[in-house]
């Protein structure tokens, strides 16, 4: 159930300004530097921590939820004993991130879900696409936000891989809700320049992931995804940072992969992430005041800095839960793709980290992704 406004006909949620929010955050995003993204951005937190608040206040959830978050609350605080650093602004709304993005994901089947929400989560991505791709003609498609060149596009977006993640969520939406279209052909055509703008940023392992949910999207729904596949795409990105570091360390430093060195520095950036971990307690725990729920590039990499192998474990078995359930409930091809997305989201996060640590407007597809993926209910059939 979702908190709604409702004056002579006109039905308003918190899930409509989130989408809304992350829309707005999009269309406004070549007046970055004007501060009025901001603005849009911090609309979008509250909206999502509005939507948390009022799902839980009027349908609860489990048990299991409630305990899984304080431990990892508790987790934290031990954490943020453990460093001399002050507490700061940035980590307090790092923490609303991060909370808000770990109900989102346990509250999935609690969320209203009517076929007025799936409009408007298609119309949200089919809007998105097509501002992405009006952009992509723009003086400013290969400038950063700090008004310098880049290589490759970025639609004035921090850097090409952050445009890679938005557009490749853009596609995973569209994917999912692709029936919903009238003109298939169109929006065909569509997903085929988001995937080409996607190759345009460079973003490897967001093709990588691109390519994974366009081909497993057109397999029959009556194909189930094997628990065995779940598992695999979600220990990869866990896997990857010692793996990726191993082969440096062995002498292949000259690989390289689609036209680009394999080994971009990042190496250097797992390092430095790994080495806030001073001691056995803080491995435990994590080093929240120094790690601050940064982006180390890799998602479990930046979860175990922050909370440490306990807080990761938790959070990242929860969502694993979350996935291995949906295998035994996608009954529909939308649910089984959203499923597919999500595995997608699993690869991608082995070399971007910040679609799972609830940073807004990244969490609106995480939300929304496992929002498609949960079992359909007979019961949702409240206007939002």
């Amino acid at each position: 159930m979702i908190e709604s406004y409702n004056r002579k006909g006109l039905c308003v949620s918190f899930h409509d300004i989130q989408l809304f929010s992350a829309f707005l955050f999009f269309l406004l995003i070549p007046l970055k530097n004007t501060g009025i993204v901001h603005y849009v951005i911090w609309l979008g937190v509250i909206a999502t921590t509005a939507n948390v608040f009022f799902t839980l206040k009027n349908t609860g959830c489990e048990k299991n939820y409630v305990v899984i978050f304080c431990m990892i609350l508790l987790t934290m605080i031990v954490s943020l004993f453990t460093s001399n650093k002050n507490i700061d602004s940035g980590l307090y709304y790092a923490l609303v991130c991060y909370f808000s993005l770990y109900w989102l994901i346990a509250l999935n089947n609690h969320f209203s879900f009517t076929e007025r929400e799936k409009n408007t989560i298609f119309r949200f991505a089919v809007m998105s696409g097509i501002v992405f791709s009006v952009y992509s003609f723009m003086p400013f498609a290969y400038y950063r936000d700090n008004n310098t060149v880049a290589p490759t596009l970025t639609l004035y977006f921090g850097n090409s891989n952050l445009t890679g993640i938005y557009l490749f969520a853009t596609i995973c939406l569209l994917s999912v809700l692709f029936s919903r279209a009238r003109h298939k052909k169109l929006l065909a055509l569509l997903i085929a320049y988001l995937f080409y703008l996607t190759w345009l940023t460079g973003a490897r392992t967001c093709m990588v992931a691109a390519v994974f949910v366009l081909v497993s999207s057109i397999v029959p729904a009556r194909f189930h995804v094997p628990k065995v596949v779940v598992v695999v795409a979600f220990l990869f990105p866990i896997v990857f940072v010692p793996f990726y570091l191993a082969l440096f360390r062995s002498g292949y430093a000259d690989i390289t992969l689609m036209g680009k060195s394999l080994f971009s520095g990042r190496q250097g950036t797992f390092l430095d992430y790994l080495s806030l971990l001073h001691t056995p307690l803080q491995w435990c725990v994590g080093n929240l005041g120094e790690a601050n729920l940064a982006n180390a590039h890799n998602a479990p990499l930046a979860h175990l800095c922050s909370t440490g192998l306990i807080g990761t474990s938790l959070f990242y078995g929860m969502m694993l839960n979350k996935v291995l359930n949906s295998t035994k409930n996608s009954s529909t091809k939308m649910q089984r793709t959203a499923l597919i997305c999500i595995l997608g989201f699993f690869l991608q996060s082995s070399g971007e980290a910040s679609i799972f640590l609830g940073g807004f407007p990244g969490s609106v597809f995480v939300y929304l992704l496992f929002l498609c993926m949960r079992e359909e209910n007979d019961a949702d059939n409240i206007c939002i």
